[in-house]
Order: structure tokens, then sequence, then C-alpha cells
């Protein structure tokens, strides 16, 4: 029996890679086509209608076993229409009423309540805009992945530190966009404050990666991450607790929960979790010599390597450098930064045996 993955972004190009040098028959659906259907491995399929994708899914359950979760709009699709799913397959990451916690920040943020996790505080949006000014910077930022498209809001975050700008804002978008909205305190720091903490997680293993994303590109994801190990204050009011309480809840798999360091505090604040692989899966990858066991929480303490994990993300990262050296007018910056893409030891996308995916991008 074979696996299917769901997505087609860096994360699912990843998964199709070892599964398919697994042995196993692969699959991946989509519902748009990113750079997995650049590779050479794998049968493919763009379904763009949640509900067909969903439909395809039990149609050819007899030919497959197991499902791989890795993106965010398929999460969301199974989240909403794919419970009748979960019968049929063995799905990752699991359990399913788990992953449905995880898909929006606000429940998220109640879940992790319960270990005294920190989050921003949020705002009720008419509220905010009915009091005539804003109590500090506000980010907004959507709660979920959207499934349809809305015409008046294409973005992933904005930051408001005037009224004015809100209230345009505000006033710009349908109440039916701003219900799908998160409006919360905008917490500073430089690129170096946003931390990723990936795991994979059963019963009786645990595998985790921790880096700091030192460099962001214009999109606003990583392109260069740095491993590092944590402090006791972060080791014990953070990263035990939620591990015990993942445990707890029987998840399997991978989770990758995002947090931000606050530069005048020093506190972490939760920012989302994402139940599934995600953008630097590839760097929790080298960091364990049998990558796909973290797949199914699976991975042994001593299979963990001792090398410091430095990511790149290549071509995204050059043009992050470039944006850098816009603002800095330092060459010696320059260097150094361009330098430390190629001193990288784990890299996205790039594969000397499956190569057109790391062209495409040049195309694109």
């Amino acid at each position: 029996m074979g696996a299917i993955i769901l997505g087609s972004g860096p994360q699912a190009l990843y998964v199709l890679r070892l599964l398919v040098r697994e042995g196993k028959n692969v699959m991946l659906i989509s519902l748009d086509e990113k750079i997995a259907f650049h590779s050479k491995f794998g049968k493919k399929l763009c379904i763009k209608e949640p509900l067909e994708l969903v439909k395809k899914l039990k149609s050819i359950s007899c030919e497959f076993s197991e499902i791989h979760i890795c993106g965010g709009k398929e999460l969301q699709a199974i989240v909403d229409n794919g419970q009748e799913l979960v019968p049929l397959y063995d799905i990752y990451p699991k359990p399913l009423d788990l992953i449905t916690v995880f898909s929006k920040k606000d429940t998220t943020y109640n879940f992790f309540e319960e270990i005294s996790i920190k989050y921003p505080k949020s705002y009720e949006p008419t509220s905010l805009y009915d009091s005539g000014k804003l109590p500090n910077a506000i980010l907004v930022k959507w709660n979920q992945d959207i499934l349809h498209i809305t015409s008046d809001a294409n973005f992933k975050t904005k930051i408001f530190d005037r009224f004015s700008d809100f209230e345009k804002f505000y006033r710009s978008v349908s109440k039916e966009t701003l219900s799908y909205l998160i409006f919360q305190d905008y917490i500073s720091g430089e690129e170096d404050s946003n931390i990723s903490l990936q795991l994979s997680t059963s019963k009786d293993q645990v595998a985790y990666l921790l880096t700091r994303k030192c460099r962001i590109s214009k999109n606003g994801f990583g392109s260069y991450a740095e491993e590092f190990e944590p402090g006791s204050k972060f080791t014990d009011n953070i990263f035990n607790p939620i591990i015990e309480l993942l445990k707890k809840f029987n998840y399997v798999g991978l989770i990758e929960i995002e947090f931000k360091e606050c530069d005048q505090t020093g506190t972490y604040f939760l920012i989302e979790a994402n139940s599934r692989p995600c953008g630097l899966m590839s760097a929790l990858g080298s960091k364990y010599t049998n990558p796909v066991k973290l797949l199914y929480g699976q991975a042994e303490k001593g299979e963990r390597l001792n090398t410091i994990i430095k990511w790149s993300s290549l071509l995204r990262d050059i043009q992050s450098c470039m944006i850098l050296f816009t603002k800095s007018k330092s060459f010696k910056k320059y260097f150094k930064d361009n330098l430390s893409i190629f001193r990288s030891n784990s890299t996205d996308i790039f594969d000397l045996k499956d190569l057109k995916p790391f062209f495409m991008q040049v195309k694109k």
C-alpha cells in the first residue's frame, strides 16, 4: 500500500523525496501547484476544490494506506470536510481532533493556556475601532488558512502603529473577512527573535530542533536559520510542559511551534502551532540519521546528530542578503551574510538527484 502527500510546498517536496526513497508508492495531491510539482518523484494531482479533494481521497482509499498532511490549506480542507477519512487512512499527524484545535490560532492559544504558555493579547476589531485609539502597536494576521478567495484582503500580516492606518484598513474589509482575522499586540524584536520549535512526538519518543530565524525574506518566510540550545528558562517553563501536554493528548507526528522573544522583556510569546511538516522540515531532517521516522514520531534519541544545524533556503536567502545590504550599506555584513549561506549544512529544496524544483524557482 502507498502513501498520499497533501500539499505541494517545500515541506511536501521534502516528504515526497523521503517516502519515495523508502520505496513507497507515493501520490502528491494539492489544492494548487507549487514547487513539489516539478519533482521527478511520485505521481501528482492538483484538485482545486476542497470538497472534490476529499471526494478523491475517499475514492482511492483502497490503493493507499496513509496520508501525510504537508500543506496549510490542505490541512484546513481535511479539518473542515474530511472526518470520514479517519477510518480509511492512517493520517499523520494525529489525532484529527487535536489537529482541528491547532488549525486556528485562537483555539491554539486556549489549548496551551493549560500549561501557562504566554501569547500576545488579542482584541475584538470592532471594539478597537470604536475606542478611537490603539493601546499600542497592533498586528493583524489570519486566524486560519482560508479556502476561498477574499477579494478585499490579500496579505500575510500587517502592523499598525497609528489608529488612522488601522481605521482605513478596518473600513476597507468586509465583516466576513474580519471574522477570519486576529488582532493582537505586536511583539517587538529583530529577525533572530523568531524561534521555531520543531517536534516529532509519540507516546515513547521525542525528537526536536530549536532554531532562530536569522534572516527572513520579503514575503515573511524564513530564509536562514541556526540551531541553538535553549536555556533552563525555556526548557523548564515551555519545552518540557509542551512535551508532556502533547503526550497527554496522544499526539503523534510532526508539529512546529513558533515563538517570538520580546526584545524588551525577554519573554517568549507563542505565535502559532503548525500541526504538520513545515518550511524548516528539511532542517529537522538534517538533525537525525533516519529522517523518515520523524513523520511517524519514531525517531530515537540515539539517532540525533551532534552537528549544529545551519539551514538556508538558498535562492530566497540570497535575495534576503541583498535586501539587508540596501538597508545597512555595509559590504562587510553583506559578505558575512553571503558566506553563511555557503557554510550552511542543511538546505531547502536543493537536491542534486532532483534538481528541477530548485531551478524552477528561478523561472518563477
